[in-house]
């Protein structure tokens, strides 16, 4: 009887331990690929195709979830199951198994804390405005406008028009937040340019030309840290530059053939004159946008006969106040 007894013992207790298993509801993984998992279709339960799982590995004392997964195919005694969401960058493997899925993991698993990841350092160019002074020099370029007035530029009474010039230059700065003072110099690549034609027959006269050069001191105001800011500009110097009077040729044939008056171009040397600017801008990594606006008044020395006969000097002038849109780049030290 003993024997009979001891083999009966043995069939229980293997039928309470597989019915404790069962209960568990863990179902051993017999094949996998990178996305997939196989086991043998529970006994224990009925489940359908979209049923979720949990795929657990072993690590040590730990039981880590490194998947959820649902099925998706069966096939004879097998059923697969395919990863829906990773929890861990590992692909499953034989000897893992699965678990039913609930909104929170089984509390006989753990999952690692999550990976610290450290932020890198903000490039330079992001950074504030470095304390310390720095020093920045340019070049730059853009589109002008003149916005003269007076007629004595002509020496006549007419209609003044107005002109368009390329300005080109550069400036040298040194600063510490906000405030950065320097040196620019800016000159009319393109000239101011001004036509004077015959008002009844619109044959052209003669065309004007005015030459620009700028020397002055800038100091720029910066509103903003960063490589991007917002700035207000100001300047102080003086504008040189010639003025020419090229007369057209039909003209000239005419008042040959008609006076016997024989005229000849005629160049004159512009005093120095001194002027401000204000502007504002945006700057940006490398470069900035800016509009300035000139305030000068130009002038040239003439010799006219006065009343005793005799040459007498004398000083016209002309409101010579121009505009430029410009953008520059710079490079910082």
């Amino acid at each position: 009887m003993r024997p009979t007894v001891l083999i009966a013992g043995l069939f229980i207790c293997v039928f309470c331990w597989s019915g404790q298993l069962s209960a568990q509801g863990r179902y051993m993984v017999v094949g996998a690929t990178e996305n997939s998992a196989v086991m043998i279709t529970p006994t224990d339960r009925r489940i359908s195709i979209g049923d979720k799982f949990y795929i657990i590995r072993a690590s040590g004392t730990r039981e880590v979830a490194i998947a959820i997964a649902e099925v998706d195919r069966f096939q004879g005694k097998y059923c697969r199951v395919r990863i829906v969401k990773p929890i861990l960058n590992k692909p499953p493997q034989q000897g893992d198994y699965l678990v039913e899925y609930s909104s929170k993991i089984p509390p006989s698993t753990q999952t690692p804390e999550p990976q610290r990841f450290e932020e890198p350092p903000a490039p330079r160019e992001a950074e504030p405005y470095r304390s310390g002074p720095r020093f920045l020099v340019g070049i730059f370029t853009g589109l002008g406008f003149s916005n003269f007035s007076g007629n004595e530029i002509y020496a006549g009474a007419y209609n003044l028009s107005q002109s368009g010039y390329l300005p080109v230059g550069g400036q040298a700065l040194l600063g510490i937040f906000p405030v950065e003072v320097g040196a620019e110099a800016s000159y009319a690549l393109a000239p101011f340019r001004f036509e004077r034609e015959d008002d009844d027959s619109g044959e052209l006269l003669w065309e004007d030309q005015l030459d620009q050069l700028y020397l002055g001191a800038l100091v720029r105001v910066n509103f903003l840290k960063g490589p991007a800011k917002l700035f207000l500009r100001g300047g102080a110097g003086v504008f040189l530059g010639d003025f020419t009077r090229s007369y057209s040729q039909s003209y000239k044939t005419r008042l040959v053939n008609q006076l016997g008056i024989q005229l000849q171009d005629q160049k004159i040397s512009m005093d120095s004159s001194p002027g401000f600017n204000l502007g504002a801008g945006f700057g940006f990594r490398g470069g900035y946008v800016e509009f300035v606006y000139h305030f000068v008044d130009r002038k040239r020395e003439v010799s006219l006969p006065g009343s005793n006969g005799q040459l007498q000097t004398e000083t016209l002038g002309i409101d010579g106040s121009n505009g430029a849109a410009q953008v520059g780049f710079l490079l910082s030290f």
